[in-house]
């Protein structure tokens, strides 16, 4: 890297910045004309070694002083400037080398607008569904065991061929009591968190640090459908072991959280900024929603790379329409993968387009669908206001294909695997819903071991399993208006830390019992102890796990009563605490 490398600011391109093949390995990428005035600047492919000098210039704020330091996994160095930068200025940095070489680029800084968590706060938190939880409308579960629990009513149609794929994993929306939650092959509740001040997304299993984890996302969400939280990883016994935030002054949003072999997270964060859309029929002093992609290291919390929307897509690449006073949502994140290859697939709703993006220099390499793809879209492989594409390991790509968004462009939501071969899309097969669903907004398609696809239809409140032949073989319900944002398939055993939970009550010579464990996936049967005092209990019948909530009758006087949960070979599991009839 002898001598001066000068780059110059790009140019907002029709799929992509007019970046030199030989862009530099920087970040911010050169030319971004939105970083955070929180933004740190790194250099992915040196060690703090060899950097003798680096100088930060803002237009407006001047010389910056900052810190050098060594980024997780051998990622390079990250100079983290003493204070942000002013707003709507341009920096220039100059990094020289003990090799003597020079590295200069500049990149532009955004002009920031009251930030998403400002709008969370002023956000009404109250739930959209109203019913009694007692469940009178049929919209809830209501349990005597675990009183405090109203997860949603499943309804199941058809029968789960291979229950050997493992647990349903979603979340409830728009109902009394949110949350995520885990549902057997049968559609019956296996565990349920309640959140009464937030809501959980993007329920699913992933590995981390060598061992299988529960994730989803955290928090509110704010009009236009974007995210104000935290991604949170949770370990078999559901106690929280790592928290995943935005950095650079962002919040993390929604739409992804997808953990990488190397232990850290990709993670999405929406910014309104202050834009220019004369252009496209708005103001001259109008305002962006910026669709940001972070990769953050899970254990210590720092950004190893960013990437914008804005500066790599044009905004009149958007279906979005016409600007209005609120920030010009042209883009929309919703879906983040990172490929064999290094880069990340992007999948953007308000282009209706997947994306290639190069990781090292944050070009486009190609777009699949919207204005300008970069393939001839064969018969049935279009795609609109989509949501979740992904890459599979035979290189074709699964989209859920919503058809519908700012206005209506299909009769019915689909999942979609299309191969793509040189500059052709092809579709490999279709899978519409029977009876067919129209979902405006969130759903997901998850490739299966066994072949099969399952497909959550978002806010059509249902979950399906199709062969790869596109039978559809099962599908579960619930009732509108409730929803959920994706629905997954995978493995997983839960032990809690808490005890089994017991209710009582009392019959004629003895009692009704109620068991239930929130959470616990070994539990065979339930075992009732009943005696005169809690200190002379002793089993008086068993019975083999229902559902959720398993119903014992014990005739036995008691009156103190407690149970237990025993496994296939009869193990005790766990003791509940002793009531009193």
């Amino acid at each position: 890297m002898a001598g001066l490398i000068a780059v110059p600011v790009f140019a907002q391109g029709r799929t992509g910045p007019a970046t030199p093949s030989s862009a530099l390995d920087v970040l911010p990428f050169p030319g971004t004309p939105d970083a955070s005035p929180q933004t740190a600047i790194t250099f992915p492919a040196l060690s703090a070694s060899r950097l003798r000098t680096v100088t930060v210039t803002g237009s407006r704020s001047g010389v910056h002083s900052g810190r050098l330091s060594s980024l997780p996994h051998g990622r390079g160095t990250a100079f983290t400037p003493a204070r942000p930068f002013a707003n709507s200025e341009q920096v220039k940095v100059r990094a020289t080398l003990r090799s003597n070489g020079v590295i200069s680029f500049s990149f532009g800084v955004a002009a920031p607008l009251p930030g998403m968590g400002t709008a969370a706060r002023q956000t009404s938190l109250q739930p959209a569904v109203r019913h009694d939880v007692r469940d009178a409308n049929g919209f809830t579960h209501s349990f005597r065991s675990t009183p405090g629990l109203h997860p949603p009513i499943e309804w199941l149609s058809g029968a789960d061929s291979d229950p050997g794929s493992g647990y349903i994993f979603a979340d409830a929306q728009n109902t009394i009591q949110p949350g995520p939650m885990i549902l057997d092959p049968a559609g019956h509740l296996v565990w349920f968190e309640p959140l009464h001040h937030s809501a959980a997304l993007n329920v699913q299993v992933q590995r981390y640090q060598g061992r299988s984890v529960l994730t989803y996302w955290q928090g509110y969400v704010i009009p236009p459908g974007v995210g104000v939280g935290s991604d949170v990883v949770l370990d078999h016994s559901y106690q929280t072991i790592a928290t995943v935030n935005a950095g650079n002054g962002y919040q993390t949003d929604l739409h992804e959280f997808q953990i990488t072999p190397q232990g850290t997270a990709l993670i999405t964060a929406y910014a309104p900024v202050k834009a220019n859309l004369h252009a496209l029929g708005g103001a001259g002093n109008g305002a962006v929603l910026d669709s940001i992609v972070q990769e953050v290291d899970i254990a210590s919390g720092k950004v190893l790379w960013e990437w914008h929307a804005y500066g790599h897509v044009h905004l009149a690449e958007s279906y979005s329409g016409k600007p209005t006073s609120k920030p010009y949502d042209f883009f929309h994140v919703n879906s983040v993968q990172q490929l064999p290859n290094g880069n990340l697939l992007v999948s953007a709703r308000h282009t209706s387009a997947v994306y290639e993006v190069d990781k090292r220099t944050g070009k486009i390499l190609w777009a699949l669908g919207g204005k300008h793809s970069s393939f001839k879209i064969g018969r049935g492989a279009n795609f609109a206001w989509q949501h979740d594409a992904r890459m599979l390991s035979d290189g074709t790509i699964t989209i859920f294909d919503n058809g519908a968004g700012t206005y209506q462009s299909e009769n019915q939501s689909r999942a979609l695997r299309i191969r793509l071969n040189g500059q052709q899309a092809t579709l490999v097969r279709a899978y519409p819903h029977k009876p067919a669903l129209l979902s405006e907004n969130e759903g997901n398609v998850q490739d299966l071991p066994d072949g099969n696809l399952f497909v959550g239809w978002g806010n059509s409140p249902y979950f399906s399993e199709f062969r790869s032949g596109g039978r559809q073989l099962f599908s579960i319900r619930l009732n509108a208006p409730l929803q959920s944002y994706r629905a997954y398939r995978f493995g997983w055993w839960g032990q809690p830390t808490a005890p089994p939970s017991v209710a009582v009550s009392a019959t004629t010579g003895g009692a009704q019992v109620y068991a239930s464990w929130n959470g616990a996936t070994a539990v065979a049967s339930w075992q009732v102890l009943a005696g005169p005092s809690p200190s002379s209990l002793v089993p008086v019948t068993r019975a083999q796990r229902s559902s959720f909530e398993t119903v014992l009758s014990a005739f036995n006087p008691g009156p103190y009563y407690a149970v237990q949960a025993l496994s296939s070979d009869g193990r005790v599991l766990g003791t509940s605490a002793t009531v009193h009839s």
